[in-house]
């Protein structure tokens, strides 16, 4: 009797398994989108405008946070140093915001190059 019923389960999770997956995660990034639509509407308002921050938002997955990301080019960080605290209040529970550095003052050389001024 077990034997008749083991098949139909293992093809109808053939089936659906992917399809149902495929929708949990649509879900999942769906809300993402929302919490950045919410957050980025919060940072235009703080900054009276449209700016050189970005925002960039990843869903949460199962064992880790969803995250937020703040960022500007080189010499705008004080467009993050203005807008944090009003994208922070944005950011729902399961998400963690995370604020990326310019990265200006990080210049990388290759081993045993050295850098000539003219």
């Amino acid at each position: 009797m077990l034997e008749v019923l083991i098949a139909p389960i293992a093809v109808a999770l053939l089936a659906f398994g992917p399809v149902l997956w495929r929708v949990w995660r649509d879900r999942r990034e769906q809300a993402a989108l929302i919490v950045r639509a919410n957050v980025h509407r919060a940072i235009l308002d703080a900054l009276g405008g449209e700016s050189y921050l970005s925002v960039a938002v990843d869903s949460p997955g199962p064992w880790r946070p969803g995250r937020v990301v703040l960022s500007a080019p080189a010499g705008w960080d004080w467009l993050i140093d203005e807008a944090a605290s009003a994208a922070l209040a944005w950011v729902p529970d399961n998400y963690e915001l995370v604020v990326k550095p310019s990265g200006s003052a990080m210049v990388r050389q290759p081993h045993g190059v050295t850098s000539v001024a003219a």
